[in-house]
């Protein structure tokens, strides 16, 4: 048992969203721990939130302001550098459409500790708008048809009610609200940038467990999330078109890189026969139907680049 507390960053990711973020930054700065640094980073914002967010949290949060929207992965990617560069032992990713308990460092801290190998760490999160509704009680990915899913999403926190206070598995947690100790960023190299808009989290875990890491849930509702309040339609998990194109376009990277040779064959048409018609369905009855062309061209632009022209990608080094 160590002494002295270890140090831990908050990366905070945003784009134009100033609210949001101030109330997460809030939130961040109630923490119960003494060695937290806060590191925010903005991602191209045009709307003048960046200079607002500076002029409040400046003196508290060192930020660090990328050129243009780089994506998901390269945001936080700018972010991790920097608390690594910090001395960071530990850094936990944000989105900036979160609200985080007082308590969640103490509850996820200690396991670490008590599983060497565990590689990263999330807690239950709920919908902002329901506190007693869950988006993320743990997740399955099926690598074969390439079909991911969040266990008990929009159900009440009581129906997982054999997860609650306890540590558990899952294949994959979401980068929204996760821990993550800086010796795995060392050993799998940080976030592929190729994934600008999800899926980045799934293929950081999948590179994780093929280094013998862990991924855990711990079994508390410590984070609240408003759910695609900066790229989406705010408050839900139907796909705006910039979703749909990124996600269906990183889906075909997902699947070369965890489903080469002859298992792309099912993974493909788990894409277009599951995947696509599930999601488009969800797009027409929420009467999002523009959605629908975008998800067809991400895939036909992945196809494309992955496949046909056999692109590869590569997470970039975690700094020494």
């Amino acid at each position: 048992m160590r002494d002295e507390a270890p140090p831990v960053a908050a990366v905070v990711l945003t784009w134009n969203n100033f609210s949001d973020t101030d109330e997460c930054l809030r939130s961040v700065a109630n923490l119960h721990y003494q060695r937290l640094s806060v590191v925010v980073v903005d991602n191209g914002s045009t709307d003048s939130s960046a200079e607002r967010l500076e002029g409040v949290w400046g003196g508290r949060a060192k930020f660090v302001r990328n050129h243009a929207n780089l994506g998901v992965a390269a945001g936080y990617n700018a972010g991790i550098r920097e608390a690594l560069a910090q001395g960071a032992e530990y850094v936990l990713l944000l989105n900036n459409d979160v609200v985080v308990d007082p308590g969640l460092l103490d509850a996820l801290l200690p396991a670490f500790e008590a599983e060497p190998r565990l590689g990263t760490i999330s807690p239950l999160i709920t919908y902002y708008e329901n506190r007693e509704r869950l988006w993320f009680a743990g997740a399955v990915y099926n690598r074969f048809l390439g079909l991911a899913r969040h266990v008990y999403l929009s159900r009440p926190v009581t129906a997982a009610s054999k997860r609650l206070g306890r540590l558990f598995e899952s294949d994959y947690v979401p980068n929204c609200s996760a821990l993550t100790p800086a010796e795995a960023f060392r050993r799998a190299g940080l976030l592929d940038e190729a994934f600008f808009l999800g899926l980045e989290d799934i293929d950081w875990c999948l590179r994780l467990r093929s280094l013998g890491y862990r991924i855990r849930v711990c079994g508390r509702p410590l984070t609240a999330h408003k759910v695609s309040a900066s790229a989406g339609f705010r408050g839900s998990n139907v796909l705006s078109p910039a979703q749909a194109y990124h996600y269906a376009r990183g889906s075909i990277l997902l699947g070369r890189r965890w489903s080469p040779g002859i298992r792309f064959v099912p993974y493909f048409a788990g894409q277009l026969l599951v995947r696509f018609p599930y999601y488009s369905l969800q797009m027409a009855i929420h009467g999002r139907p523009r959605g629908i062309p975008s998800y067809l061209r991400g895939l036909w632009d992945g196809f494309r680049l992955y496949v046909l022209e056999g692109k590869t990608s590569a997470p970039p080094p975690a700094p020494a």
